[in-house]
């Protein structure tokens, strides 16, 4: 089968429609909040179901010859694409500075305004956790997209890298420390601090498929406690307990992430004290 699109030529495509989507999140707060998030779940998911499976999927299937690859280049080269999505996203994302913060936020303490970024974005992933895991139990596991992880779990981890790549530029920005360039070449840097700060390489795809297959676990561990609280409700209450379990589970991870990046932009911040005192 022939493809009447290439790959790059539909990763651009994919990121052009992913990019106005993330940009127009939020109007002019440029911020995600749950209903957002929830919102525009089923565009990431048909964005990325064309960009692997139309026309791509015969494409990540089979090899040029025809010949049925192996799961782990099918993986590979899925992991690449989401990857390259993921990058051209990166530099198109609306990051506020501390002053837009404070008008949006209405408040000026640094301290504070990093805790409403934190806890903006902590609920957004959480939102996105608790669609992902409620759908990822309901899905049946397809072949398509990186080994059997089922196309969700690829929106899930876009969506929480977008909300939490945003939120490192933003906490740089309300601790003084802004990261260096343009807005484009912000973005990219929160990319890179992001995946520095979750222990992966950017660059290298068998991260990224480790990185997805790492959130593709948890519809275990989400089957099985969703299990504990939803048997007494049947299908739907087994679902329900997923959704919760995932939202918990992206919360907090977020906020541990958000700590992170604190306590070194407040190292930051005691290394300048100390360098202008040594000077006086």
């Amino acid at each position: 089968m022939t493809t009447s699109r290439s790959g790059s030529a539909a990763v651009n495509a994919a990121v052009d429609r992913l990019s106005a989507l993330f940009e127009s999140v939020g109007g002019d707060r440029n911020a995600f909040t749950p209903g957002e998030v929830i919102a525009m779940w089923p565009k990431v998911l048909d964005q990325l179901k064309t960009l692997i499976e139309t026309p791509a999927a015969d494409a990540i299937i089979r090899d040029p010859d025809g010949q049925v690859r192996s799961p782990r280049e099918s993986a590979i080269i899925a992991a690449n694409r989401l990857r390259e999505v993921a990058t051209g996203i990166a530099p198109r994302l609306p990051i506020r500075d501390r002053a837009t913060l404070e008008q949006h936020l209405k408040m000026r303490d640094p301290e504070r305004l990093a805790n409403a970024v934190t806890k903006n974005a902590a609920n957004a992933t959480a939102v996105a956790g608790s669609v992902g895991g409620f759908f990822v139990l309901a899905s049946r596991t397809g072949p398509g997209l990186l080994l059997s992880i089922p196309l969700r779990v690829a929106a899930e981890t876009l969506v929480v890298a977008v909300i939490e790549l945003k939120m490192i530029a933003e906490l740089h920005e309300i601790y003084d420390q802004p990261l260096e360039g343009n807005s484009t070449q912000k973005g990219t840097t929160a990319l890179k601090l992001w995946a520095s700060f979750r222990g992966l390489d950017i660059s290298d795809t068998g991260g990224i498929v480790q990185t997805v297959a790492e959130i593709a676990r948890r519809p275990t561990t989400r089957r099985a406690a969703a299990s504990v609280t939803g048997k007494a409700l049947g299908g739907r209450g087994l679902r329900l307990g997923a959704g919760v379990v995932g939202a918990v589970e992206n919360r907090k991870s977020s906020f541990q992430l958000a700590e992170q990046v604190r306590t070194e932009l407040r190292r930051g911040q005691l290394r300048s004290l100390t360098i202008i005192k040594d000077q006086d």
